[in-house]
């Protein structure tokens, strides 16, 4: 029985120190479409790998969904807070160095079709002890950046109790 309470006190800690993957997800909706948030981690260590993964998926069950933009990304994953001080880095998006193709900036969804896409996050030094939002996003018009509906998810940031060593 000793050995036991000792095995599941190491676990519990072990969970603690190598931000343990603990996965979250979020949806909301869209005219027929349902957008769908998932992520790795509610918590993570700073320099510890977050896949982030957002879906559309039309579930109409009779019409084709169209959303188009002129240059810029129809969806995208962004992560962070806004920038609050000048200077500040931008937030990290999945779109990030991404040719803009039609692939980007339309969005066309038959019933039942849907669209995956993911990127990977790694939180950094100025990240930590804060949380962190990863977002999803889908914008329905062209030409105001403000219309697009968002399905968001939080990641608390912190070092591993030992120090900068990220365990996987």
């Amino acid at each position: 029985m000793k050995n036991l309470f000792a095995s599941l006190v190491g676990i519990l800690l072990l969970t603690a120190c190598v931000g343990w993957p603990s996965p979250q997800a979020g949806a909301t909706g869209l005219d027929d479409l349902t957008l769908i948030l998932w992520v790795s981690h509610r918590s993570a260590n700073v320099g510890q790998p977050v896949t982030i993964r957002f879906t559309v998926r039309n579930d109409g069950k009779e019409r084709t969904t169209v959303y188009e933009r002129t240059g810029k990304p129809v969806m995208d994953i962004i992560v962070g807070t806004a920038p609050t001080r000048p200077g500040a880095p931008p937030r990290p998006r999945w779109s990030d160095g991404k040719e803009l193709t039609s692939e980007l900036t339309r969005l066309e969804l038959k019933p039942g079709e849907s669209r995956v896409i993911e990127m990977i996050w790694i939180p950094n030094e100025e990240d930590n002890y804060n949380v962190r939002d990863a977002e999803g996003r889908v914008w329905w018009c062209d030409y105001i950046d403000t219309c697009y509906q968002k399905v968001l998810l939080g990641v608390e940031i912190g070092l591993p109790p030992f120090g900068h060593r990220v365990w996987e």
